[in-house]
């Protein structure tokens, strides 16, 4: 889903469907994921779904996007 927005810049939610279990949050505060080149990268899983978020370098807190109305 591209949930990018002028206010907070550049950001994508990739949702997937797995019955595999990772060792991530099923809240906030999320996992920060290492990355290379200009994205941020989280995610936290919630039952089967597998939730990561992508910022570009223009998005400053990846917290911070999950707290607009975007997510509300």
């Amino acid at each position: 889903l591209d949930v990018s927005s002028r206010r907070h810049g550049t950001a994508y939610l990739v949702v997937i469907k797995t019955a595999r279990r990772y060792s991530l949050p099923a809240h906030r505060p999320l996992r920060k994921l290492t990355s290379s080149g200009q994205w941020s990268l989280a995610a936290w899983q919630q039952g089967e779904m597998l939730f990561v978020l992508v910022g570009g370098s223009d998005v400053r807190s990846l917290d911070a996007l999950l707290q607009s109305p975007l997510f509300g």
